[in-house]
């Protein structure tokens, strides 16, 4: 789970969404028939895995929604995690890290690209099926030169234990650390319940610790105090999540015939 704007908030100092950030509102306001505020409620920008914030992204750049104030906050918050995160939208691959608004997106720069890959009407102009069309076939790629990569085996592991088959590159930090967590304990756990020994690590064991690495990601656990996540930077839970890569390459090598992985 991540709430975009408490995201923004903590990372937009020193970027270019510094420029942006009176754009984005916390509050929806209630009007009466003569324009005055009757009401206000906050807006809720919490979103459960990449795969949600994706959905969003896509159904605010329809061209039928009229692109309010809103759809142009939930545009800046998802276009800055996803520049934040390493996210790049192929078909516009320079647009997270310098975004104008929704309108300029969603309207004119997926008009022009259209355009240049033929997809108009014999009057020149870009029907709507079309629009949504191209939102449709987004893909997002990945940059994930700054992590340790995780190896086949591992990933297809993870994805396994993941409950929503996510695959890697689709899990933000806290699905990560959760999926790391529960992989480690399905590949160590006994029957007993005790944690079997890693082979072979005797000159490194100090450093490999995988009953503290579950206690301190333990939190990231479903139901287990989600507000206490906020309390790691993002830096923190990349450290964390290399990591425990690195764990879970260690077991899976040290281990693999005995799960027939």
């Amino acid at each position: 789970m991540v709430n975009l704007l408490s995201f923004f908030e903590e990372h937009y100092l020193d970027t270019y969404y510094l420029q942006l950030k009176d754009f984005v509102k916390s509050k929806r306001y209630n009007y009466s028939y003569f324009g005055d505020i009757i009401g206000e409620e906050n807006i809720s920008y919490d979103m459960y895995d990449i795969n949600e914030i994706i959905e969003k992204f896509k159904e605010i750049c329809q061209p039928d929604r009229g692109y309010t104030d809103e759809d142009n906050s939930w545009f800046i918050l998802i276009s800055f995690y996803f520049w934040k995160n390493g996210y790049t939208l192929d078909q516009f691959p320079n647009i997270f890290e310098r975004p104008k608004n929704i309108k300029s997106f969603a309207y004119d720069d997926i008009r022009q690209f259209a355009i240049k890959h033929g997809m108009v009407k014999n009057d020149g102009s870009v029907a709507w099926a079309t629009r949504r069309q191209i939102i449709n076939e987004f893909s997002f790629s990945f940059d994930n030169k700054k992590c340790i990569n995780i190896d086949n085996v591992a990933e297809k592991l993870v994805m396994e234990i993941d409950t929503n088959s996510l695959k890697w590159n689709e899990m933000t930090l806290d699905t990560k650390l959760l999926n790391l967590n529960n992989t480690i304990e399905y590949l160590l756990k006994s029957k007993n319940n005790k944690f079997i020994d890693i082979p072979e690590i005797d000159h490194i064991q100090q450093l490999v610790l995988p009953t503290e690495f579950r206690k301190l990601t333990h939190l990231f656990r479903h139901g287990v105090a989600p507000h206490l996540r906020t309390e790691y930077s993002e830096s923190e839970k990349q450290f964390l999540v290399d990591y425990g890569v690195s764990m879970v390459h260690l077991i899976c090598r040290n281990l693999i015939d005995k799960h027939n992985i």
